[in-house]
């Protein structure tokens, strides 16, 4: 018996590995997302994200356009020079010799021994500079840097504002398939209270009629149910533009769960100094104010232009058929050139006419828009943390309502006995419904909040 024993343990010993080996191993991957998954899968995914993390790229390239020493980049000129010069007879006219009845044109023919053309050979390299001395590269170039700060602000706004969306539809998604799934069973339920009615039953107010009453409210109810599936599925449909995909699932929770969280707020005056050093929003209307100020700027010096230095230096000959050194005769010349000097635009036709009216009035219409911000910020804190916090203790007080009875089918013995009438009867069934409903309604609108006020303060609230 022991030798059975030991020989079955060997055995399970050596298969044990390969039974491992071919069972499927579970647990590695969620069979759905949590709301934190799914928040991160969306900004990954999200095209607005996207764009963001472009435009954060476009203005750090944009930056580095502009970072340089000298705004302009040196320009060099090499011209060269090839002719011939001719000789041409000295003709003189006199005036004063004809009054006094002489010859008044004179004309002295040169006559030259040696080439009646002399070639002419020559070269001139130039190097020029425009240079920026009224400082609107430095003013750009601040310019460029506050956009990099705009583009991180806007990045950090739409991942808040992902986050936000992610966590209102996933929050109406579960609320309405649970609850969905509760009213499915109530009608279903009460269906088969009509079938029990049977088509003689009559009710102490409503008689016979009563049947005719019950059918509609079904019908009302299958109403309710479809339209809260439907909500279900926008939701879900959202919900799978925004992730990507469209077979991982959520994970499903019933309407009292707390695992779709509902933090408590910290005080007014903590959300306050957050927002203020990083809300996104005020972030952006604060640099469009400052970028505004530095295009007034630039606009007051754009009047100014740009001059540009340059020097040149070159050689010509005269007489010779090369530059190059060599003996020349006497009709042979040789000179050597060397020019500076600035060039300095007129502004005639281009005179920036309006610039700067244009740049001032940007520049109050963003201040206004930053003081604005600014006045409006507090407020707006002081008001969504009021409305969330009010919101949470209605999700409390209707959780305590959504079960009024330890069971709404301990009252279907009395009704079909006649004890109690339909209008009470049905009357309970409804009001749980209504609560529910309600129930739903505002877990989602203080989802919604709450995203508002993250999104506000600039940061995550867990």
């Amino acid at each position: 018996m022991k030798t059975i024993r030991c020989r079955f343990i060997l055995v399970s010993i050596i298969l044990l590995p390969l039974l491992l080996g071919v069972l499927p191993v579970t647990g590695n991957a969620p069979e759905c997302l949590t709301l934190n998954e799914a928040m991160a899968l969306a900004q990954e995914k999200s095209p607005d994200m996207r764009k963001a993390r472009a435009a954060l790229l476009l203005a750090r390239g944009e930056f580095v356009q502009k970072d340089r020493l000298i705004a302009a980049n040196p320009e060099i000129s090499v011209s060269g020079t090839r002719g011939t010069r001719a000789t041409s007879p000295d003709v003189s006219v006199s005036p004063s010799a004809a009054l006094k009845g002489e010859q008044p044109v004179d004309v002295s023919p040169s006559i030259l021994s040696g080439p009646q053309q002399q070639r002419i050979n020559g070269y001139e390299v130039e190097l020029s500079q425009e240079l920026d001395l009224a400082g609107k590269s430095s003013i750009q170039k601040k310019i460029a840097r506050v956009e990099i700060e705009k583009a991180d602000a806007q990045l950090l706004l739409t991942r808040l504002q992902v986050r936000a969306e992610v966590r209102t539809q996933l929050t109406t998604f579960l609320m309405s398939e649970a609850l969905a799934a509760d009213l499915e069973r109530q009608l279903e339920h009460l269906r088969l209270i009509k079938q029990r009615m049977g088509p003689g039953f009559t009710d102490q107010r409503l008689g016979t009629y009563v049947g005719v009453v019950f059918q509609n409210d079904l019908a009302r109810a299958d109403i309710e149910l479809r339209n809260l599936l439907l909500t279900r599925t926008n939701a879900k449909q959202t919900l799978d533009q925004m992730l990507g995909v469209t077979t991982v699932k959520v994970c499903t929770l019933p309407p009292t769960s707390s695992r779709i969280t509902n933090p408590t707020l910290p005080e007014e005056s903590e959300l306050i100094a957050g927002a203020h050093a990083n809300s996104p929003r005020l972030r952006l209307v604060s640099l469009n104010s400052q970028q505004s100020e530095l295009g007034s700027n630039l606009a007051d010096i754009a009047m100014i232009p740009d001059p540009t230095f340059f020097l040149g230096a070159g050689e010509q000959s005269i007489g010779s058929s090369k530059l190059a050194p060599s003996i020349a005769g006497p009709s042979s010349e040789r000179e050597k050139t060397f020019r500076f000097g600035v060039r300095i635009p007129i502004p005639v036709f281009d005179r920036k006419q309006g610039s700067a009216d244009i740049a001032r009035a940007h520049r109050e219409s963003t201040g206004a828009d930053r003081e604005a911000a600014e006045r409006n910020l507090e407020s707006s804190i002081a008001v969504l943390r009021n409305r969330y916090i009010a919101l949470m203790e209605i999700v409390k007080q209707l959780a305590k309502l959504q079960q009024p009875f330890a069971s709404l089918e301990s009252l279907d013995g009395p009704f079909l006995s006649g004890r109690i009438p339909y209008s009470d009867w049905s009357e309970q069934y409804r009001r749980v419904a209504e609560i529910k409903k309600q129930y739903l309604d505002t877990r989602a609108e203080a989802a919604r909040v709450l995203g508002e006020i993250e999104i506000i303060i600039g940061r995550e609230i867990q």
